[in-house]
């Protein structure tokens, strides 16, 4: 029995509904899902920030001279699977201890079929960066 009227991504994240964007940019919007953690009763786990691009948007904006939007997400996609199979070996446990608003991707969703690419990531609990720095402004303080 899975949740009643619930958007499921890729058979493990449920939507949160009614919850408000987490954030929004120029290629789509960041919304709140959470982990599915037993599809037979619906329990559901963690929260989860499920990231939805708009494919053909990035595909035809340029970023530079031979690179578009889609290219570069493709390199933050390639960046945070280094950071997670490092850390899943050891290497980075040092360089992130402490750093509690380093993200970890969870998953890349890519459906050829489908409009939309999906990044799920951990859901930061402090908010996203824009509004942590405009808490500091003025202050000195890092939000990090």
């Amino acid at each position: 029995h899975q949740p009643t009227g619930a958007r499921i991504l890729n058979e493990r994240f449920v939507k949160v509904t009614g919850a408000p964007p987490l954030g929004e940019g120029q290629y789509g919007t960041v919304k709140l899902y959470r982990l599915l953690v037993d599809s037979d009763s619906g329990r559901l786990g963690a929260p989860v920030a499920v990231k939805a691009l708009d494919r053909a948007r990035m595909r035809r904006t340029r970023t530079g001279p031979d690179a578009t939007a889609l290219d570069d997400v493709w390199r933050e996609v390639a960046a945070l699977t280094r950071c997670a199979t490092a850390s899943t070996h050891g290497a980075s446990e040092a360089a992130t201890a402490g750093r509690v608003h380093v993200v970890s991707l969870l998953e890349a969703i890519d459906d050829s079929t489908c409009r939309k690419l999906y990044l799920a990531m951990t859901c930061a609990n402090a908010g996203t960066l824009e509004h942590a720095l405009a808490r500091c402004r003025g202050t000195g303080d890092r939000p990090w």
